[in-house]
């Protein structure tokens, strides 16, 4: 009985692993793993090239056709003497990017229009998000690309062109501008229905509505210009006003009102926010800090006494609070911020200043 108990467990003990296979058996997996990731990366990099040069291909082929169609090669939206502008249209051309593809940390492709050796021509260039960079030009077709720097007259430069020369970048990393909308063709758009959003002068511009509150226009602060300066002397009422068009307005819709506020005093500053007096958001800034706040709401039926934004100082000081950037769309998606300018990221008005709104490209806060 005792040698049949033995025989058992030998034969358990047989099927088990020794430390020494089961090292063996993680490093064979930690080996098959890296050269998985290894290929996987390689594959990935590789599919981002093939998709940046895609779009250099279809944009090539497009000013092709709008140079047969015109007789000329069109022109970027800046120049080269005087570096001026901003770069924000290629005529006749629109083109949805794979965007997955392009490194977006630096301004990326850039569109060059002018002389070569004598000749009229026109280039494209991008850098990939593997990081390697490539180039369409109109004489040549794609090639890998020796100079990327993220400045459109350095790289036309480098690309062949002699001065004067213009060109036009479709991103922008900042976030007042993204992907433009000739390299975005089919985004979406959305419509800021503030008439005077910048701000130009106080027309159609935030006004307090009571004696307690002062304001200052053009101030500068924290390298911005264009400040609106309103302080509070503590006492009463502390309402901010500004109203929109009644006929921008859909009854029952919700809408979301933002300000950029900055707050440069020493001590913290405290305001509220509401959109036609149907919700009321509360916010803190810090001594130093600027950002861009948000309320949204909704109203069964809007009219000529509820249709506007307030904002109210909750405490007093000299610094007050410091307003501009003033955006209102439809819905409950907090948007970054687009002043509707002509040459704003693809922006323009829809009628005269201080009494228009704007559209273009929809740009989230995320």
């Amino acid at each position: 009985m005792k040698k049949a108990t033995t025989t058992i467990q030998t034969r358990r003990l047989s099927k088990a692993f020794t430390i020494v296979e089961l090292l063996i058996v993680i490093v064979v997996i930690a080996i098959l793993v890296g050269i998985t990731v290894v290929g996987y990366g390689a594959v990935t990099r590789s599919a981002q090239d093939s998709a940046l040069k895609a779009d250099l291909q279809k944009l090539g082929d497009a000013i092709k056709l709008q140079t047969l169609d015109d007789q000329t090669v069109p022109s970027g939206g800046a120049t080269s003497i005087p570096v001026s502008g901003d770069s924000t249209v290629v005529p006749g051309v629109s083109v949805k990017p794979d965007q997955s593809a392009y490194n977006l940390k630096v301004t990326n492709l850039f569109y060059c229009a002018g002389n070569i050796n004598g000749s009229k021509e026109f280039a494209f260039a991008a850098q990939s998000k593997s990081g390697k960079s490539f180039t369409f030009k109109s004489n040549k077709g794609i090639e890998t690309a020796t100079v990327f720097n993220g400045s459109g007259t350095d790289t036309c430069a480098a690309l062949g062109f002699t001065a004067p020369y213009t060109w036009s970048y479709g991103f922008n990393p900042a976030d007042q501008y993204r992907w433009f909308a000739w390299a975005n063709g089919d985004a979406p758009t959305v419509k800021n229905i503030v008439l005077n959003p910048k701000p130009s002068g106080t027309t159609n511009w935030f006004s307090p509505i009571v004696s307690t509150v002062t304001v200052t226009p053009g101030v500068t602060w924290n390298s911005k210009a264009g400040w609106y300066r309103y302080v509070w002397n503590g006492t009463g009422a502390s309402t901010v006003r500004m109203n929109v068009n009644l006929s921008d307005l859909v009854n029952g819709k919700a809408y979301t009102a933002s300000i950029l506020v900055g707050n440069s005093g020493t001590t913290p500053v405290t305001l509220s926010m509401d959109w036609s007096d149907a919700a009321v958001d509360n916010f803190t800034l810090a001594a130093g800090e600027s950002k861009r706040v948000y309320t949204t709401a909704a109203r069964a039926t809007y009219d000529s006494t509820f249709r506007f934004i307030d904002f109210n100082l909750t405490s007093s000081g000299s610094a007050g609070v410091l307003v501009q950037e003033a955006m209102l769309t439809e819905g409950d998606a907090d948007y970054l911020y687009r002043d509707g300018s002509h040459t704003y990221a693809g922006w323009s008005w829809d009628g005269a200043d201080n009494a228009s709104t704007s559209s273009g490209p929809s740009q989230l806060n995320q």
